[in-house]
């Protein structure tokens, strides 16, 4: 399981004004995660939809893995991942709607959760 001090040297140099994707990427380079979302961040501010996709995928990608690795599998990983649902929504605020066709990204809780955001 991932250390979660070990994103947050992804995000101190962010704070201290450097450049946030920058930051995220290096937090582990090669790191699908930190790979999948700095994409998908990118693609959300820049509104670069392609972006969004790969990112999204990437994400997706590596939470199927997880859910496969019988080591790492919690309960709720196998219905729902987390990180690809909140920035798919984070895509969809920003007007970049992008529907993975994932069963881990349910369209029914981002669309139910987008109505509430606005």
């Amino acid at each position: 399981m991932r250390d979660r001090r070990e994103d947050a040297r992804g995000v101190r140099p962010a704070r201290r004004g450097e450049d946030a994707f920058e930051a995220l990427n290096h937090t582990h380079p090669g790191n699908p995660w930190a790979e999948g979302t700095t994409r998908l961040l990118r693609g959300a501010v820049e509104g670069d939809r392609g972006g969004i996709e790969t990112g999204v995928e990437g994400l997706l990608e590596r939470h199927r893995n997880r859910v496969d690795e019988a080591d790492h599998r919690a309960l709720h990983a196998t219905v729902f991942a987390a990180e690809p649902t909140a920035l798919t929504l984070l895509a969809w605020d920003r007007g970049l709607e992008y529907e993975p066709q994932s069963r881990f990204v349910p369209s029914s809780f981002l669309r139910e959760t987008l109505s509430k955001l606005t």
